[in-house]
């Protein structure tokens, strides 16, 4: 089979409009969105609210791990929350598209679909079949979770997952944007370093999201 050979001009072309591709992907995939006010509903309804602990993230021999010792105390704290049947139970996972070099390489080519580290980490309780998949950073970008949210009158979000820099940050940032009372579990929340949790969990606060550790979310359940 004879060899095409593309002009160096040509190549280079291609080249950089993959990268800026790419680079576009990696702008639109931070975006944080704005929906419409939610109503109010006259009682408190909460969700407990998974972000990506997948395989990718949370193993590791993962393709993205961030922080072992936090995602398994995560996994710890999601559970024991889920056990306490207190609230609905919604799980989020992230997914990466397309075939961009530049892309894969950036992602490490984890989270695609069917692969081992897209799912959900076998570790962690499922209840229900609140799944949802994103495509950007922001959960509210799957109009589905929205509309499961309205339509289970849903007004009250507390958030656990990864990574607490990026998807959690832009889902509380959509949350709030939309006026949902938002509360992140301090100790259920994943990111590099404790320094760097620490201090999200410092621009959440400012953000006007609660703060709570599992065992105070749980014993707050407890005195309802």
């Amino acid at each position: 089979m004879k060899k095409i050979k593309l002009p160096l001009a040509v190549v280079v072309v291609i080249l950089v409009a993959l990268f800026f591709h790419a680079s576009y992907v990696m702008y639109k995939s931070s975006i944080v969105t704005i929906g419409e006010k939610i109503t109010d509903y006259g009682k408190e309804n909460p969700a407990l609210v998974v972000i990506d602990l997948q395989n990718d993230i949370t193993q590791k021999d993962g393709r993205i791990s961030l922080n072992i010792k936090q995602s398994e105390r995560a996994i710890e704290n999601v559970n024991k929350i889920i056990s306490s049947g207190k609230m609905e139970t919604v799980y989020i996972m992230q997914q990466f598209k397309g075939v961009n070099p530049f892309m894969k390489m950036v992602t490490n080519g984890s989270l695609r679909e069917g692969s081992e580290g897209f799912l959900t980490d076998s570790r962690i309780q499922i209840k229900g079949n609140n799944v949802f998949v994103k495509y950007i950073a922001d959960s509210f970008s799957n109009k589905d979770f929205e509309d499961f949210l309205i339509k289970n009158r849903i007004n009250h979000l507390y958030i656990a997952g990864a990574d607490a820099e990026y998807c959690v940050d832009k889902t509380v940032r959509g949350a709030l944007n939309r006026d949902y009372r938002v509360t992140v579990i301090k100790d259920a929340v994943v990111t590099k370093t404790e320094e760097r949790r620490k201090k999200k969990i410092d621009d959440f606060s400012s953000l006007g999201a609660g703060i709570l550790e599992t065992d105070e979310l749980l014993k707050s359940l407890d005195s309802e």
